[in-house]
């Protein structure tokens, strides 16, 4: 039963299973269908895209190939066979240098190859020779989906079409270059036949100009035969260009009447232009056609006609280099009329323009001569062709004012009668009369200027000089300054045409030298060089022979004579061409010159002269009457100016003693007023008790006793009484002369209440300073600069009084310290009086230094002297004696303190010596190494400190020691102890000069025996050979740094010297303690330890 329905169950199982691969089959053959179906529309869209894009490229008119990197062609479109004329490209096989260039390489050109190098686009412009024409080429990269450059597409565009019209333009332009640069009208013709060649196939044209009667044309050129000429209606024609004939056309029979007729045609047309049919004439080409073009002047008039002989007419107008051609002659023929009317013009006026008299010229708009009548040449001595084409600037004097007039002649059209300034041929100045016209082009711009000139100089200058004589009479007369006149009389001379610098001298009446006092237009350097002239030079003998000079500068410079210290360069390059050197005088007498000089010509012209030499007398005869004049304001006002400011009491007084004047000091001073003081008494102004004294001498004195000498009478003893009652001391003078004509007296007198009161408070304060004097403690004595006494006080005359009676103003230093010395007084002076005498004058007259003398008595006197400015010496004596005694006890004492201190120390010494000696026996009595060592450092110890007792017993200071003396000394000692291996290290010092104290210098000595020792012993391996540097350093702040370094071992791994408890250490850390410093251990390049503390000692 359960076999059975297992059967059951397992047909069914299976019937599921067949059910299940039935459903996914169908389910997979419709995923397959719908895949089939998406796979063929988009193959079929694939299709359709391919097709489109070969139309496409196919379509496009430029030549697209698509090319490996082998130059193999792999596809090309249409244009590419078109254009190479074949039916079909091969696509396998084929280089595109072969397909496009006939080459079995690439070109050097070639783009592609610039592709493959750096996978980059590249373009040119290539020309194919066997297609004949111009391609824009460009090469762009193809990749594939990775990126990967797989191929290039090479696209040519045809652009012969483009370089065709730019050679066409570049042959216009030349053209257009070339006619601008060509003189004759053959030449131009030429130039535009041979564009004529360049732009069209076998170009046939004729060109016709009008011929103007009486008109100037130029003559056919060299070689050529005369020019056919034909008459239409009122116009004459003549042929100026044929290429017909060099192409081999015929023109017989009737063509002469036929072109006639044509030209007739053109002129007479409405339409510029016409075509006439030529087909039924012999020897001309078949289907060509005649052009005609009318040319006309920029007037509308007619002067002349192109005509091209062509095989298409229709393309005549749609290319516009006929017009460009036919538009360049027709300039051409509108400037060869235009100069051939010019040249029948010039003609016509040539005559009329060489019989003028006047001056006519014309200019261009930057001021260059274009034309000039032949007339020029008698007005400013330039024939016509030296002045043409030269700028008119040059002749004129002042260029400016040119500037000036053709301004103003461009806003008013024309300038009439205006006089201006120009240079002849040699420098002459002359005026001239000027009317000016502008010339103006079509456009109405500025194109120069044709003037009319006129010589006017003579009446110039007979008006100039009335009107500059005029001037400066007007001028001078209103003038009393001196220094102004003179400015003016320069000024003046400077209006001379020719003049445009100058200066004036005058004659100093002392020293008979030319001074520079007022000059104008010339260089500072100049002016410098010029400006003081010694009596003996050559120009001050020139201008006192009282003749003018007049002469070129060059010639007068090199004899001069200059200011001192003046460069001759400078002189001779101020520019200066002319000069003129005019004395002035008065009565005869010469007191300067005019001095004026011209940079415009090289002689000053005669009417020049004239003016110089009228001008410079009227400037004489009005500065002397202005010096005069000035001369006497100058000493009245000077007068007056005394008069008004002296501070003293002036009183003029007639004959009785009566006031006529007085000064305001005697208004301000005494309350009177200036009408009370007139005819007042003179000696109402003095008190009762004085009336009798010098102002009453007056009235006594007669009239007819008068002189005049000076200080006739004087008094020092007189007061005046002012208003208010409180008397004036004065001292009086009075001397006897002339006011107004008449005999009368000057008193002056001289307010003396400040001196009195000075000389009161000079005596007070001199009996002070004696007082003071004579109150110090020390000596106090003053010579003057004779070295005789002026004064001294008692405590002086007490020092020396040996030979106090010696001592007196008026004595002489030497004499008195002479007399001292002889009788006993100077205890230095005994056995040698005279040489000790010397030495002290010799000290004394030096001054500035301080010395001790010894006296009478035993006593020290201590000197010092001072040399004032006035040569006068001030100086002290102290006695110093009770000082001189204190020393001596303090020196002995300290001598026997000395040898003291020197005995402990000796003491000391020898003690710890007793102390080492007993050490040394102990090391020797005991076998134990390492009580050995514990011993020997201990007398190493024991020695650092009995070193110190040692050197300050051998020194002279006992309260310092020399750190270098001392570690020098420690170190031998300790290197006896180590003797067995001290070759194998050497000691190295770099100690300055450094002192310690005894007790710093003992620490020191216990510190630098440890760290040697322990370098001794611990630094070196066996046989090593080690250096020890010991260095002591004072630092900033008084420190000293002292440091023991080694290039050894240095300490072990792990090792802290700060927790060490071995007895070196401890000693070490226990100095530094003492000496409150600081200890620092390196281990570079083996052991360093340095230890810094501050010195108990300051360097002095």
């Amino acid at each position: 039963m359960e076999t059975h329905t297992f059967i059951k169950l397992l047909a069914v199982l299976q019937a599921i299973g067949i059910i299940l691969i039935w459903l996914w089959n169908i389910r997979l053959k419709n995923s397959i269908g719908q895949k089939k179906r998406a796979f063929l529309e988009s193959k079929i869209e694939l299709y359709q895209a391919r097709e489109e894009w070969e139309r496409t490229f196919d379509t496009v008119p430029d030549l697209i190939t698509i090319l490996d990197f082998k130059f193999n062609v792999l596809k090309t479109n249409n244009a590419v066979a078109k254009t190479l004329r074949v039916n079909k490209i091969p696509e396998k096989g084929l280089k595109c240098y072969a397909l496009f260039h006939d080459m079995a390489s690439p070109p050097s050109f070639c783009p592609l190859s610039k592709l493959i190098k750096d996978g980059q686009s590249h373009s040119a412009d290539v020309y194919i020779e066997r297609l004949n024409a111009y391609f824009y080429v460009s090469v762009s990269p193809l990749t594939d989906s990775t990126g990967q450059l797989i191929g290039a597409v090479h696209v040519a565009r045809d652009i012969s079409d483009c370089k065709l019209r730019e050679k066409q333009s570049e042959h216009l332009s030349s053209m257009r270059e070339k006619l601008l640069r060509s003189g004759t009208l053959d030449e131009k013709m030429k130039w535009i036949a041979d564009c004529m060649t360049s732009l069209f196939e076998k170009p046939m044209f004729r060109v016709w100009m009008v011929k103007e009667q009486d008109a100037d044309h130029p003559p056919p050129g060299q070689g050529q035969t005369a020019r056919a000429q034909v008459v239409v209606e009122d116009l004459s024609f003549m042929l100026i260009a044929d290429t017909c004939s060099s192409s081999g056309m015929e023109m017989n029979g009737n063509w002469p009447a036929f072109e006639t007729s044509c030209l007739d045609q053109l002129m007479t047309n409405d339409s510029p232009w016409k075509i006439f049919d030529i087909r039924k004439w012999k020897g001309m080409p078949d289907n060509f056609q005649l052009a005609g073009y009318r040319i006309l002047s920029s007037t509308g008039m007619p002067i002349g006609a192109f005509l091209f002989f062509c095989d298409d007419t229709t393309q005549i107008h749609k290319n516009n280099l006929l017009d460009s051609v036919v538009a360049a002659t027709t300039n051409v023929l509108r400037g060869e009329m235009s100069a051939s009317s010019l040249r029948h013009s010039e003609k016509r006026y040539r005559k009329l323009f060489e019989s003028l008299i006047d001056v006519y010229f014309r200019t261009d708009a930057s001021g260059i001569l274009k034309m000039l009548s032949p007339s020029v040449e008698q007005v400013m001595g330039y024939s016509s062709k030296e002045m043409l084409n030269t700028y008119v600037r040059q002749y004129w004097v002042h260029p400016e004012k040119r500037d000036q007039l053709v301004r103003e002649m461009q806003e008013k059209d024309a300038v009439r009668g205006r006089e201006i300034l120009l240079r002849k041929k040699g420098g002459a100045l002359f005026w001239a009369s000027v009317n000016a016209k502008q010339l103006k082009d079509d456009q109405g711009n500025y194109m120069g200027a044709e003037v009319m000139l006129r010589d006017v100089t003579k009446k110039k200058q007979a008006e100039e000089l009335m009107r500059t004589q005029r001037d400066l009479s007007i001028a001078l007369s209103s003038i009393c300054d001196f220094d102004e006149a003179l400015s003016i009389c320069l000024d003046t001379a400077l209006k001379l045409d020719e003049v445009d610098g100058g200066a004036i001298y005058l004659i100093d009446s002392n020293s008979g030298c030319l001074d520079l006092v007022v000059h104008r237009n010339l260089s500072t350097d100049f002016v410098n060089a010029v400006s003081h002239l010694d009596k003996e030079s050559l120009q001050v003998k020139l201008v006192s022979k009282g003749e003018s000079i007049f002469q070129p500068y060059a010639k007068m410079a090199s004899s001069f004579s200059y200011s001192c210290g003046a460069d001759r360069k400078i002189v001779h390059s101020a520019g200066i061409r002319a000069l003129a050197v005019i004395p002035m005088s008065d009565d005869g007498k010469i007191f300067g010159c005019l001095v004026v000089s011209s940079t415009a010509t090289d002689q000053l012209s005669s009417f020049s002269r004239y003016c110089l030499e009228t001008v410079a007398g009227q400037m004489a005869a009005a500065l002397s009457r202005i010096k005069i004049d000035q001369y006497l304001r100058s000493s009245r006002h000077n007068l007056k100016t005394l008069f008004e400011s002296i501070d003293d009491f002036l009183f003029i007084l007639d004959d009785t003693g009566r006031i006529i004047k007085t000064n305001p000091a005697v208004e301000s001073r005494l309350g009177y007023a200036s009408d009370e003081l007139i005819g007042m008494d003179v000696t109402q102004v003095y008190p009762q008790n004085s009336q009798n004294g010098s102002h009453a001498a007056v009235r006594q004195t007669p009239i007819s006793s008068v002189t005049f000498h000076p200080n006739s009478i004087m008094r020092p003893d007189d007061h005046l009484m002012p208003r208010d009652g409180q008397a004036i001391p004065v001292e009086t003078k009075i001397n006897q002369g002339i006011w107004d004509g008449k005999p009368a007296f000057f008193a002056i007198s001289r307010d003396i209440t400040l001196r009195l009161k000075a000389e009161e408070a000079k005596r007070i304060s001199e009996e002070r300073l004696m007082a003071a004097i004579d109150a110090i403690d020390e000596g106090f004595v003053i010579f003057d600069k004779n070295d005789r006494l002026v004064m001294c006080n008692n405590k002086f005359l007490d020092i020396y009084k040996v030979s106090a009676d010696m001592i007196k103003p008026g004595a002489k230093f030497e004499d008195f310290i002479r007399n001292g010395a002889y009788r006993g007084q100077y205890l230095d002076a005994e056995g040698d009086v005279e040489n000790w005498v010397t030495e002290q004058m010799v000290t004394h007259r030096c001054g500035g230094e301080n010395f001790e003398q010894r006296i009478h008595g035993d006593r020290w006197i201590r000197i010092a002297e001072r040399k004032m400015e006035d040569g006068s010496m001030v100086g002290f004596r102290v006695d110093v004696t009770d000082i001189k005694r204190s020393e001596d006890l303090l020196r002995n004492a300290l001598m026997e303190k000395e040898i003291l201190l020197k005995e402990i120390h000796h003491r000391v010494k020898n003690n710890l010596a007793v102390i080492s000696s007993m050490l040394n026996l102990q090391i020797k009595n005991n076998a134990n190494k390492v009580v050995q060592e514990s011993l020997k450092e201990s007398r190493s110890r024991v020695r650092s400190m009995a070193l110190i007792h040692e050197t300050l017993h051998q020194a002279n200071n006992l309260s310092a020691v020399r750190l270098r003396d001392y570690i020098s000394k420690l170190i031998r000692d300790l290197l006896s102890v180590y003797e067995h291996f001290s070759d194998q290290f050497s000691i190295e010092y770099d100690i300055e000069d450094v002192y310690l104290d005894i007790n710093q210098a003992v620490y020191c000595g216990i510190i630098i025996n440890e760290l040697v020792t322990n370098s001794l012993k611990y630094a070196f391996a066996d046989n090593e050979r080690g250096i020890i540097r010991i260095s002591a350093k004072t630092q900033p702040n008084h420190e000293i740094e002292l440091s023991v370094k080694d290039n050894g071992a240095g300490l072990p791994p792990g090792f802290n010297w700060e927790k060490t408890r071995t007895l070196g250490m401890r000693l070490i850390s226990l100095m530094v303690e003492q000496l409150r410093g600081s200890m620092k251990a390196s281990h570079q390049g083996g052991l360093k330890t340095a230890i810094r503390w501050k010195s108990s000692l300051q360097k002095d």
